[in-house]
């Protein structure tokens, strides 16, 4: 039997839900089905928002970190070290690196792959982060609600391991700093990605997260940096 790729990705949606939703609760009741659509917030309610986001990423810390969510933060980075190398091979990632080869005045950051060489910050994280989406392998957040395209949020991985890594060479960061930000600017992408309206990839085709990476990109180390600082390049590196 055949299957496309839409009916995969719904079926292991439907998979991953069963297996960690009790088809339970309070006794012997039945769960009730998942369809209602979640209140759509506007106006007023979301007033704040932008304060809220970088408050959080200004004030998280590294040794505040659950010890679990470090350890998952390393498997995810282990595995998008992986599609970066092997999405490094395909055509579309060379045209990327090739146009950064043409343009880099300043070696400040490593383009990672067979034939390596320094770059910008900036062009460095955008050729890692082509070539680590380049064969769409990469790790996938799953909605838990049910007005998602196909079950499916963004690709959380890449986009904080590219910005993140960039900068981090270039500053000279620790290990621990490196991790910290990596865990921050995922941490902002996956709860904007579940926060936003959902006709953004309906109606726009775009993934939903649309890369909000600003933990990453806008200063350096996230934790540090001003809130005001924060909420002016969040927008931009949106």
């Amino acid at each position: 039997m055949r299957i496309d790729r839409k009916s995969f990705l719904q079926l292991s949606a439907a998979g991953a839900a069963g297996a960690v939703i009790p088809a339970r609760l309070h006794g012997d009741q039945p769960a009730p089905p998942a369809t209602a659509k979640p209140r759509k917030q506007v106006n007023a309610a979301i007033k704040g928002t932008t304060d809220a986001v970088a408050t959080f990423i200004t004030t998280a810390h590294f040794r505040n970190m659950p010890a679990d969510a470090v350890e998952q933060a390393k498997r995810c980075l282990i595995d998008g070290f992986g599609v970066v190398l092997a999405g490094s091979t395909l055509r579309g990632s060379a045209i990327v690196r090739e146009y950064a080869k043409r343009v880099a005045d300043r070696k400040e950051a490593t383009i990672l792959g067979a034939s390596a060489f320094m770059a910008p910050v900036q062009y460095a994280a955008l050729v890692n982060g082509a070539s680590g989406h380049a064969m769409d392998f990469d790790d996938t957040q799953l909605s838990s609600t049910p007005d998602r395209t196909y079950g499916l949020l963004t690709h959380p991985t890449v986009p904080a391991l590219a910005s993140a890594l960039a900068v981090a060479e270039r500053q000279g960061a620790t290990g621990a700093e490196f991790l910290e930000a990596f865990l921050i600017g995922f941490e902002v992408e996956c709860k904007i990605a579940e926060a936003i309206d959902p006709d953004h990839y309906g109606t726009r085709r775009r993934k939903p997260s649309s890369r909000p990476n600003s933990a990453c990109r806008s200063c350096w180390p996230p934790s540090r940096s001003g809130a005001r600082r924060v909420s002016r390049n969040l927008p931009m590196s949106s």
